[in-house]
């Protein structure tokens, strides 16, 4: 299994701070992503269904959540649907 997600920045060509993760059930973060600060325009999220130690998760439902330039944004992902 594989989930991704993509968060539109906008194009002015400056750098943009991004930082995602995602979190279980019980607000538990199971998977952080390096930060990046680059001039994208798009940021993204690709999880490949591991906790951060490369086991694999249970399926169940984990929110993801992207932050670009101090903008928060989340979602749900629900495994049963997958």
């Amino acid at each position: 299994k594989e989930y991704q997600t993509h968060m539109y920045l906008d194009r002015s060509g400056r750098k943009h701070v991004i930082e995602s993760h995602i979190e279980d059930k019980q607000g538990n973060v199971i998977k952080s992503f390096p930060s990046s600060n680059n001039e994208s325009h798009i940021a993204e999220l690709r999880w490949d269904h591991t906790y951060e130690n490369g086991y694999q998760v249970k399926d169940g439902i984990y929110t993801w959540f992207i932050k670009a330039d101090d903008m928060l944004h989340s979602g749900t992902i629900n495994d049963n649907l997958i």
